[in-house]
């Protein structure tokens, strides 16, 4: 039996469809900062790896610095880095964690 729309029924419906995009406008936002991570991270693997011109997969202190320094997007965390402590030998993957949780 067909049934009548009561105003209770026509108040949820656009919040159904207010929530349906929500809920897309969050996921689109999720999707982007994914796809920023991921382009951070291949950033930095890239910038690690043409200053590692000996191409032996390490970069001493200094140059370790001088790379967060590059990488650094705000005057602050520039004279940041400067105040880290850098182990003497540096791999990909000990940068990539200095990086994450510094910049």
């Amino acid at each position: 039996m067909p049934r009548l729309a009561t105003p209770c029924d026509q108040e949820l419906q656009p919040h159904s469809a207010e929530d349906a995009a929500a809920a897309q406008r969050d996921e689109l936002e999720e999707d982007f900062l994914a796809m920023n991570r991921i382009f951070e991270d291949e950033l930095r693997k890239s910038a690690f790896r043409m200053a590692d011109e000996d191409g032996l997969g390490f970069l001493d202190k200094e140059q370790c610095r001088t790379l967060l320094r590059s990488l650094a997007t705000t005057a602050g965390r520039k004279e940041a880095v400067l105040a880290l402590r850098i182990p003497e030998k540096v791999d990909l993957d000990t940068f990539l964690c200095i990086a994450d949780s510094f910049l």
